[in-house]
């Protein structure tokens, strides 16, 4: 075919179209190309626990949104830490470097990824690293632990309810191995104070006391100590013969979809069975399944008798709230707590060596225990009937 050359007055239109179209890409600015390339920048790439983060987005519309996660999480069903809108499409945002999952607690020290998401999904527009550090110099800590049981801290610069101490035992050499935490010393009236029960048992060989300095929920490295003056009021007190033992299992959660708990539940049955062949019983707190449905208290039932297969020790149950909330009725889930477990209903006793063991429940669903007045009455006689000098153990799941 040959070419066909345009007429005159075609070929001007065909070049004012073209200029056109040059002119106008020509004068296509970052307002345009951000919108078709999103991007995320950060004022700064490294802050201070709690201190804002200053991020600056471009994004596709009005529903993107920014989200913290810890490092290594994708976006997905794992909520973010925190998060918000990308108003307007383009703009500017400060989140603070806290963690709204958990109870707007600093971010601790480490790395955490913001992602800018699009239209409140989660297709990935962009995304920034973020170090969180900590500055351990104002939170320096001077210890007062004379001879009683107050311990008392006092910060080199500063108090913050965001920041607390971590009490341990040790020696001149450090923590004691092998001992927990004796508690937490936190900011209550301007004051970091803990005070030991008069229960605590302290070991002879602890000569100092350490306070370790937590950001949020996380113990740093930093700490303090100082030498414990007056070691005669905390002698380990003679805790004469071993009278028998127990066991205590909380938050099972059977669920085939997630094989590993059950695996748990059965090694810590047989750990009990070959640690403790004299075991006088085992009490599960609740949460014994996931979801409350009744396949997930069978397969509980199945593991349980496969190892204690004579019936010892014998188990006792408190109900939780993942085996009340989440399928049917209160009534219906009750009646398979007790179908399941044998127990005589959500709250109930029994005894060991004659000491009173007292499980509590929740009479309603919800995050916390309901106990009604005719419970805590229940509760009432069960305590007035035990002896002043014999121990009593109180179960429950929830918090009250």
């Amino acid at each position: 075919m040959k070419n066909k050359l345009l007429p005159a007055a075609a070929l001007g239109t065909a070049f004012v179209l073209v200029f056109s179209f040059l002119f106008f890409c020509g004068g296509m600015t970052a307002f345009e190309a951000a919108a078709s390339a999103p991007s995320i920048t950060l004022e700064k790439t490294s802050v201070q626990s709690g201190e804002e983060i200053v991020i600056r987005y471009s994004g596709t519309g009005s529903r993107d949104w920014i989200g913290i996660y810890p490092d290594g999480v994708a976006p997905g069903p794992t909520p973010s830490l925190r998060w918000c809108y990308a108003e307007n499409g383009t703009g500017q945002v400060s989140l603070p470097a806290q963690s709204e999952v958990n109870a707007n607690q600093p971010l601790s020290p480490g790395t955490y990824q913001i992602y800018l998401l699009q239209n409140d999904g989660y297709t990935i527009l962009g995304r920034k690293d973020l170090t969180v550090s900590f500055d351990a110099a104002p939170y320096w800590p001077s210890i007062s632990f004379s001879s009683g049981r107050t311990v008392r801290i006092t910060p080199a610069e500063k108090y913050d309810a965001s920041v607390s101490y971590e009490l341990y035992l040790g020696t001149a050499a450090g923590k004691l191995q092998g001992y927990t935490s004796l508690g937490t010393a936190t900011l209550k009236n301007n004051q970091y104070t803990y005070t030991l029960g008069t229960c605590t048992v302290i070991p002879a060989e602890a000569t100092h006391l350490y306070a370790y300095i937590k950001a949020g929920n996380t113990e740093t490295q930093y700490f303090a100590s100082c030498k414990i003056s007056d070691p005669s009021f905390y002698k380990t007190p003679s805790m004469g013969g071993r009278l028998y033992g127990f066991q205590i299992f909380t938050d099972i959660h059977i669920n085939d979809s997630v094989p590993l708990h059950a695996t748990h539940f059965e090694l810590a049955l047989r750990d009990v069975l070959r640690n403790a062949p004299d075991s006088k019983a085992i009490v599960t707190i609740g949460d014994n399944t996931d979801n409350g449905l009744e396949a997930q208290w069978k397969r509980l039932n199945e593991i349980r008798n496969s190892v204690l297969t004579d019936g010892t020790p014998a188990m006792y149950f408190a109900m939780g709230n993942h085996d009340r909330d989440y399928n049917g009725t209160y009534e219906a889930q009750v009646a398979l707590f007790r179908n399941y477990t044998g127990m005589p209903g959500v709250y109930y006793t029994f005894e060991i060596e004659g000491n009173s063991f007292i499980v509590l429940g929740s009479e309603r669903k919800g995050g916390f225990a309901y106990l009604s007045s005719t419970q805590l009455n229940w509760l009432k006689t069960q305590l007035e009937k035990a002896s002043p000098d014999e121990p009593v153990f109180v179960f429950l799941h929830e918090p009250l």
